[in-house]
């Protein structure tokens, strides 16, 4: 538009020139006109550049998806492959057309031969294919690129490759496998005895000597698991055979103090005064009195008994010495000192015993009615 305006502009300077001829020239100089901006090189360029970027993107995705849909076949012919040399059946194999025409997998069957004889192969289940749902799902020709990476990522192929496999094809049940854990004979007994210690608070005494009792032929006793089950013959009112569990009990541990107090005690019971004393002198060396205050009270009890006053003295005051606040003690010191004629000795113990805050009653009267005859000498 510019140039036909021009060439107007000059055709009428000509015009008027040749009119008016002494008319002064002027010469026309066309104005400096700023460019106008054309934006269709700028669209040309973007949709260019747009273009560029589809087609690197589009042949990117391309081959990323050729990469993985080999891969994919790879994975499913070995899984078939195992499959076959695992279970001699008939196996369904994937097979693949070229990526570029995009068609849906085809399947092939592979026959596996047999050593001799055809048989009838029985009907594959669906979980026996070896391509698991998830890869024939990703080689569907529908979903794109992204969606076929997303389905490829191991966490989710492993699993299922790995369980198809070590599924078994045969129709026969797996053998169960039983791990046998050896339980130990001391163990066991340790069952036992706390079974029979249940049994011992119900006051189910004959039942729970006789689980007592196989626990120690099983895996031998302590101190206190014979002394434990004299105790509960005791208890079932088996006198004969809890004298024959101590008796089997000191044999074993001789110099043990618990069971000797009730070996002596159960001699006691029958009336074998002499045979307790000696039993409890078996003891070496002698135990010591803050430790062992029964068996010193039981010895000097039998040794006053047995009429020997002057061994019980001494074991009284032992205990008396090492147990002021015990006035059952002080009274069998003042026994002893009464019956050897000491009734000086016998009135202070008497008294000493009254003394006493936790003495029985019995035994404060008859301390009361000792003092009063020791008072009239």
């Amino acid at each position: 538009m510019s140039l036909i305006n021009q060439m107007l502009k000059d055709l009428e300077a000509r015009r008027q020139q040749q009119d008016n001829p002494n008319a002064q020239t002027f010469a026309v100089a066309p104005c400096y006109q700023k460019p106008q901006r054309n934006g269709v090189l700028l669209v040309v360029g973007i949709v260019t550049l747009i273009a560029s970027v589809g087609l690197a993107g589009w042949w990117y995705l391309n081959r990323q998806d050729q990469v993985l849909l080999s891969t994919v076949a790879q994975v499913a012919s070995s899984a078939n492959c195992a499959t076959a040399a695992v279970t001699g059946q008939p196996v369904v194999a994937a097979t693949q057309e070229p990526v570029s025409a995009r068609t849906e997998p085809s399947a092939a069957v592979v026959e596996v031969s047999q050593p001799s004889t055809v048989e009838a192969q029985p009907e594959l289940k669906p979980e026996a294919v070896a391509v698991a749902p998830v890869l024939a799902a990703i080689l569907a020709p529908e979903r794109g690129a992204q969606t076929v990476a997303s389905q490829l990522v191991a966490p989710v192929i492993a699993p299922a490759l790995v369980s198809k496999l070590a599924e078994p094809i045969s129709t026969k049940p797996a053998a169960a496998v039983q791990v046998s854990q050896a339980v130990s004979v001391p163990a066991q007994a340790q069952q036992i005895r706390v079974q029979a210690q249940r049994m011992l608070d119900q006051h189910q005494y004959p039942a729970a000597v006789k689980l007592l009792q196989r626990a120690i032929t099983m895996a031998g006793a302590t101190p206190v698991q014979w002394h434990q089950l004299a105790v509960g013959y005791l208890q079932a009112r088996q006198l004969a055979a809890a004298c024959r569990v101590v008796d089997s009990g000191c044999q074993q541990y001789p110099n043990d103090v618990s069971l000797r107090v009730l070996q002596a005690r159960l001699l006691l019971e029958t009336g074998n005064k002499h045979q307790a004393l000696a039993a409890l002198q078996l003891i070496e060396p002698a135990p010591v009195v803050a430790t062992a205050s029964a068996y010193y009270a039981l010895l000097a009890t039998v040794q006053q008994q047995s009429g020997d006053y002057l061994a019980a003295q001494k074991n009284y005051a032992l205990l008396t010495g090492t147990f002021p606040q015990r006035g059952e003690w002080w009274i069998g010191r003042a026994i002893c000192a009464d019956q050897l004629g000491q009734i000086n000795a016998a009135t202070v113990n008497f008294h000493q015993a009254l003394r006493c805050p936790q003495l029985q009653s019995q035994l404060k009267q008859y301390a009361l009615q000792q003092l009063q005859r020791l008072a009239k000498g």
